[in-house]
């Protein structure tokens, strides 16, 4: 498992975290939500699961974030799940 070096957390722009895991939801959203057909939509955590998933940060986002994905992708699962709550803040998506 890699560790966090000290500092770096500090150093990443956690704006730019959110609004690529927005980028990614925006990108393959509506294929998930019409796959899923749900009344209610997809849960927040299945959104997270999904944007967090396959790599799709890196090859989805604008080149300008990538840095600051480098080193999300460095924090343990649950820091990340925790920075993904607050870009998707909603209990359901539709």
């Amino acid at each position: 498992m890699l560790k966090f070096a000290k500092g770096k957390e500090e150093s990443m722009n956690k704006e730019n975290i959110q609004i690529s895991l927005r980028q990614v939801w925006n990108y393959i959203g509506s294929d998930y939500l019409e796959a899923f057909d749900t009344p209610r939509g997809m849960k927040q955590s299945e959104v997270i699961e999904i944007c967090l998933d396959a790599d799709r940060m890196e090859s989805i986002c604008d080149k300008e974030f990538q840095e600051d994905i480098v080193l999300f992708r460095q924090l343990p699962y649950k820091k990340q799940v925790a920075m993904a709550k607050k870009a998707f803040p909603f209990k359901y998506y539709s």
